[in-house]
């Protein structure tokens, strides 16, 4: 009796509990190169599925704001799918066509930026790797280049390691890595940070492995005079200026900040102290003004006043800030654009800077109608307004839109323990502007496909980044100039060129041409959106924004990849229909900004109560086998342990592919519901959409899962849950009519 209450027992549990360790996640493997500011990011997952059944895998990936993803690519088994970069669409239609027609084929399209979630169904018995590539350019930010990389694949992982290789021409001034990562000095222009850890090292951090950031920080040797320093590739130039500038610019500022009561807390105490150190760091001669808002506007001084003379009473005001009531953005932000405009000293720099951590909702809240009564102030005024958005509530965009009205910054500070050491940082970087009215010249007829050559401001430890190519007329050395105004007087920097002297790191990647690239796409889909809220055509501006998105297969708010199968891998239809097991596979994700797709809630809810429902069911389960022994023997037990098998087979199915009923329209009308505000769900996860996302839309898998992931970009977490392939067909028609509703 005793053997077989425990062979029973053993059924049991493995029918609980057993499917969950089906899946092995071999490797991960995180590989950055930069090469001259200008950086790949390689994610590479290896998984097998040991099981006699296909499992469904979800890689939630966050992305830098600034980065574009390049290349999406798997091989599952035998079979290799990649991605090709095409006007949206056009995707959208060749997605459509080739999914009514059987076909595997997915879809990677960006409506926003942040988060890219990857639905991969992992053939039975098979093993898995797929890989994405990001690029982006290293901002130089408080005198530092910081590239990071975040370490959390959710599991222990056989193979884990992380590196980050960077080579600068110039040689290093400086350099560092987290204290959890080693690094090695290759040579004076390269070096190398790097993680691995054990399977008994993230066991001991816990069940999902090891969760970390690891940053590798360092500046590069700058020139005491000159234009900056250049690096040439294949004729094509990338231009770096950050002169040192001791003595910056003189300001108006005026501090603009949500005191609203979603503020409390945490947040308001770090922005207390943020606050405080810059009014400490304010030069005598600076003028300030600071204006709260929540319900009402709440002013310091009505006018701009001189630091040095009111520094103290500034400070005051500062530590008592306090958060209550709703979020008046537009009041406030007139407030403070009405004391800037009437009091400013003219000879200064004009800045606001707007620090908000969510959506206006008193008073006039549509974001078009506050950016364009902003904009009825600040026109040929030249004020600066800047934004901060402190954590992911508020509607980035729209403090985008803000920013760019005269050339601005906005900024996205994460709520964490370091809060308010970024929002120090930042505004001491926006209070100390180096030089104004920049403006880069080289020699006529030496150049083409040149990016940006006039820049508002150059703040102090930040730098102004050119890049083109040179013509093949050009002579062998030219003459490039900058000049800005200082302090003083205009300011002039030159520098002699060669035109033909590759200066780059042999055998490197990426290239310099790839770096025009992007910052040339980035530069027109800005120029664009300004068009845009001036009310002027754009159409030149967005094709050339597109042909050069689909000429460096980047995903852009203008194309998408469509992820299809390589020819050599398709079988024929009789092929495929004599094999019973046949796995057809596809994908995909759902990208959303720093929150969850509509319509999440069920499945996200079926995936978190697994491990309850182990938990209870196994006590529960016990007792019963119990009570059964003393009623009615081992064969009963047997078959009730078999009956609650095939059960919850059937219901992990039924979780996965729950949502897949909804139509394309409730989709629909769910994402214009949490477009505007959060909405608690069933399982009580908030939910947040903004305007657009990073869209890879599952064929076979439910396109309404998505896992939490951390904050920090550079972030993917796996998680698994089961899959029934013989549902593929039927998931077809919704799939796509979802996709079109979400693109369009």
């Amino acid at each position: 009796m005793t053997a077989i209450l425990l062979v029973a027992f053993l059924l049991l549990f493995s029918s609980i509990c057993g499917g969950e360790d089906g899946v092995r996640y071999l490797e991960f493997h995180y590989e950055a190169e930069v090469v001259a500011r200008y950086g790949r990011t390689r994610i590479t997952s290896v998984v097998r599925n040991d099981l006699n059944e296909s499992r469904l895998l979800q890689f939630s990936l966050k992305l830098p704001e600034t980065a574009f993803i390049s290349n999406f690519s798997m091989k599952i088994g035998e079979r290799n799918f990649y991605g090709i970069a095409k006007k949206k669409s056009e995707a959208l239609m060749e997605f459509r066509n080739r999914s009514e027609s059987g076909e595997n084929v997915g879809l990677v399209a960006q409506r926003t930026k942040d988060l890219f979630t990857i639905y991969m169904n992992t053939a039975a018995n098979a093993t898995s790797t797929f890989t994405v590539d990001y690029e982006e350019l290293m901002y130089r930010e408080q005198s530092l280049y910081r590239k990071t990389i975040t370490i959390n694949p959710g599991d222990i992982v056989d193979d884990l390691s992380a590196s980050i290789r960077v080579k600068e021409p110039e040689g290093f001034s400086s350099y560092s890595t987290s204290d959890f990562a080693s690094i090695d000095v290759v040579s004076s222009e390269e070096i190398v940070c790097q993680y691995s850890a054990s399977v008994d090292t993230q066991r001991a951090a816990g069940s999902d492995g090891v969760s970390l950031v690891m940053s590798c920080e360092y500046d590069v040797v700058h020139p005491v005079d000159g234009a900056g320093n250049f690096a040439v590739n294949g004729g094509y130039f990338a231009q770096f200026f950050s002169p040192v500038v001791t003595n910056t610019l003189r300001i108006n500022l005026v501090l603009v900040i949500d005191v609203s009561g979603s503020m409390g807390g945490r947040k308001i105490q770090q922005a207390r102290e943020s606050l405080v150190a810059l009014l400490h760091q304010l030069h005598n001669d600076d003028y300030v003004a600071i204006v709260t808002f929540s319900s009402r506007v709440g002013q310091w001084m009505t006018n701009l006043v001189r630091v040095g003379s009111f520094r103290s009473s500034a400070v005051q005001f500062a530590r008592n800030l306090a958060a209550y009531g709703s979020t008046g953005l537009d009041a406030g932000l007139q407030t403070g654009l009405s004391i800037l405009k009437r009091s400013a000293h003219e000879s200064y720099v004009k800045l606001l800077v707007l620090l908000t951590d969510g959506l206006p909702n008193e008073g006039i809240s549509d974001p078009r109608v506050i950016t364009d009564r902003a904009q009825e102030v600040t026109e040929n005024t030249g004020i600066s307004v800047n934004c901060i958005s402190f954590g992911f509530d508020a509607d980035f965009e729209f403090l985008q839109d803000l920013a760019l009205l005269d050339s601005g910054i906005a900024k996205r500070i994460a709520e964490s323990e370091n809060a308010a050491e970024q929002l120090t940082g930042f505004l001491r970087e926006i209070a100390t502007p180096a030089l104004a009215e920049v403006i880069v010249t080289f020699p006529v007829g030496s150049v083409e496909e040149v990016t940006s050559l006039e820049f508002p401001f150059l703040f102090s430890g930040s730098e102004i980044v050119v890049s083109g190519k040179f013509n093949e007329s050009s002579p062998e050395t030219i003459t490039v100039q900058v000049t800005g105004q200082g302090i003083d007087d205009t300011v002039t920097y030159e520098s002699i060129v060669s035109t033909v002297a590759d200066t780059t790191i042999a055998g490197s990647l990426p290239s310099t041409e790839r770096l025009r690239a992007y910052l040339k796409i980035k530069n027109l889909l800005n120029d664009k959106r300004v068009a845009e809220i001036n009310g002027e055509n754009s159409s030149s501006i967005e094709q050339e924004a597109l042909q050069l998105s689909l000429d460096y297969n980047f995903v852009t708010e203008l194309t998408s990849l469509i992820v299809v199968e390589e020819m050599s891998n398709m079988t024929t239809d009789e092929d495929t229909n004599s094999n019973d097991n046949a796995d057809p596979t596809l994908v995909s994700a759902c990208v959303s900004c720093y929150g969850y797709y509509p319509g999440s809630a069920g499945v996200q809810a079926a995936l978190s109560s697994s491990s309850r429902e182990t938990g209870y069911g196994l006590v529960i389960l016990i007792a019963i086998i119990i009570l059964l022994i003393l009623i009615g023997g081992s064969s009963t037990i047997v078959g009730v342990c078999l009956c609650v098998r095939k059960r919850r087979q059937r219901r992990k199915v039924g979780e996965t592919l729950h949502n897949e009923e909804k139509t394309s329209t409730e989709l629909a009308t769910e994402s214009e519901d949490v477009k505007k505000e959060d909405v608690s769900n069933t399982s009580g996860v908030t939910k947040h959409v903004s305007e657009g996302s990073i869209e890879l839309q599952p064929l076979v898998a439910n396109d309404d899962v998505l896992d939490h992931t951390s904050d920090v970009p550079g972030s993917p977490h796996v998680t698994e849950t089961s899959q029934d392939s013989k549902n593929n067909n039927g998931a077809l028609t919704s799939t796509v009519g979802t996709v079109e509703n979400d693109l369009q």
